[in-house]
C-alpha cells in the first residue's frame, strides 16, 4: 500500500502531462490546416508574379487539394498554364473557375482567352472538332469578334466547307474594313489559309455565289486582300 501511494501522485502528474501535450498537438494540427490555403495562395501568387510558374502550379494544386471551392486557385492555374503555352490545361482550369464564379474578377477574360488559345492549339494539333468546339464557345462569349469567325472558318474547312464560308461571311458582316493594322488580332495566316482553301474549293465557292449573290462576291474580294 505504501508503494502504491508513493507512485500515485507521479501517475496523476504523468496523465496530466500526456493530456496537455495531446491537446496542444491536436490544436497544432488543426490550426495550420485552416490557415494553409490562404498562405499557399499568397505564396503561389508571388511565385506567379515572379514567373516561377511550375512552383506556383504546385502551390495552387495544393490549395485545391485542401479546398476545392477556391475558384481563385483555378484561375491562377489557368494563368500559369497560359504563360507556359499549355492551353489544354489552361482551358480546363479556366472553365472550372468560370463555372464556380462567372462574375469573379478577371474570370471571364481569362476563360475567353483560354478558349481562343485552346481552339488554336487544337487546330494546330489536327484536332479540328475540338478546335471548332472551343472557338464556337469562344464566339458565344465574344460574338462580335470577326477574327474568331476567321479562325472558326479555317477549322470548318477541314470538314463542312459550307459552314466555313458562312463563318467568313459573318466575319465580313462584323468588320467589313478589317485590315492588317498592327493593332489587329494576329490572324492574317489563318485568314490567308482560309482564302486559299476557298480557291481550292471552287465548287463550294460557286455554290455560295449562286446562293448569296452580291454578298459572296464582296466576301471573295475581301478575302483576296489577305492572300
Amino acid at each position: 500500500m505504501t508503494r502504491g501511494r508513493r507512485y500515485a501522485p507521479a501517475l496523476v502528474t504523468w496523465a496530466l502531462v500526456v493530456s496537455i501535450v495531446g491537446g496542444c498537438a491536436s490544436l497544432g494540427s488543426e490550426s495550420p490546416d485552416s490557415l494553409m490555403p490562404d498562405s499557399l495562395m499568397k505564396d503561389g501568387q508571388q511565385l506567379y508574379a515572379d514567373k516561377k510558374y511550375d512552383e506556383a502550379i504546385a502551390k495552387f494544386e495544393r490549395v485545391i487539394e485542401l479546398d476545392k471551392t477556391r475558384w481563385l486557385a483555378y484561375l491562377y492555374l489557368a494563368r500559369c498554364y497560359m504563360a507556359k503555352g499549355t492551353w489544354t490545361k489552361a482551358l480546363s482550369n479556366a472553365r472550372l473557375a468560370y463555372e464556380a464564379a462567372p462574375g469573379g474578377e478577371d474570370v471571364l477574360p481569362t476563360f475567353t482567352k483560354a478558349l481562343w488559345g485552346g481552339g488554336i492549339e487544337a487546330f494546330n494539333n489536327g484536332q479540328f472538332r475540338d478546335a471548332i468546339s472551343a472557338l464556337t464557345e469562344y464566339l458565344r462569349l465574344q460574338p462580335a469578334d470577326a477574327s474568331g469567325y476567321l479562325a472558326l472558318g479555317k477549322a470548318y474547312l477541314q470538314g463542312d466547307r459550307s459552314d466555313a464560308l458562312g463563318a467568313l461571311l459573318k466575319a465580313l458582316e462584323l468588320n467589313p474594313s478589317m485590315s492588317r493594322s498592327p493593332g489587329a488580332p494576329p490572324q492574317p495566316p489563318l485568314a490567308s489559309s482560309l482564302a486559299s482553301r476557298m480557291r481550292e474549293a471552287g465548287g463550294a465557292s460557286r455554290q455560295l455565289r449562286r446562293s448569296r449573290c452580291g454578298r459572296a462576291t464582296t466576301s471573295a474580294r475581301w478575302a483576296s486582300s489577305w492572300w
